[in-house]
């Protein structure tokens, strides 16, 4: 914001010089008396009207310059933290993905060991959940930076792939939770877990080609 203001003051500043210089310009020529140029002109007074002209349009094509490397200065500046908000969210997916396996890899142990008999260890499931928990949130905040810089056709396509590949995460871990999605055996459970798991694999491939192909646009 503080940045858009500061163009905004700069580029009222560029059109208000130019303006003054044109309005020199008129006095400049308006000031010539057309029945002097009959009488005898002295050199100086002509080049020093031709340096003032051109030192007018040296100063308009400074600040046209100016203006133009300013703007393509803001165009650089949105790309840098346009990708540097991408990267971010490539690299909080990828994290968000691991915890999601990990937790479901911690649900089955936690299965296995009730199927066996055993009395579950849950702290290992607990560990598993607050990281999940922590990445995923992790990943929505990424998400919602880049979606501030992106145009609104954009932001949604990369949200509902965000949202989808949630969705999936969600099935896989109640897939694997026993309390949740209660299975006959212990094989039933590990298997339909593992098959959520590898959609769940494909589909985070799948979305991390479509953003870089988005990206590359």
């Amino acid at each position: 914001m503080k940045n858009k203001k500061l163009s905004i003051w700069f580029e009222t500043a560029v059109v208000l010089l130019l303006s003054g210089n044109l309005i020199g310009f008129g006095i400049l020529i308006g000031s010539v008396n057309l029945s002097d140029l009959a009488n005898d002109i002295k050199w100086t007074d002509i080049l020093s009207s031709a340096g003032s002209i051109m030192a007018g349009v040296g100063t308009i094509a400074t600040f046209v310059v100016a203006l133009y490397a300013l703007k393509s200065w803001k165009h650089e500046f949105k790309w840098k933290d346009l990708y540097g908000s991408y990267l971010a969210l490539d690299e909080a997916l990828g994290t968000y993905y691991a915890t999601v396996r990990n937790f479901v890899n911690a649900n089955l142990c936690e299965a296995g060991e009730y199927f066996d008999g055993i009395t579950p260890n849950h702290k290992t499931t607990q560990i598993a959940f607050r990281d999940w928990n922590c990445h995923k949130s992790e990943t929505y905040k990424a998400l919602d930076r880049l979606n501030k810089l992106q145009e609104e056709k954009d932001a949604h396509e990369v949200y509902t792939k965000i949202i989808q590949f949630d969705a999936i995460a969600r099935k896989a871990l109640s897939y694997s939770n026993r309390k949740v999605h209660p299975a006959a055996d212990y094989s039933q459970l590990y298997n339909e877990s593992e098959e959520q798991l590898i959609e769940l694999e494909k589909y985070f491939f799948e979305t991390k080609k479509w953003m870089k192909q988005e990206f590359a646009r």
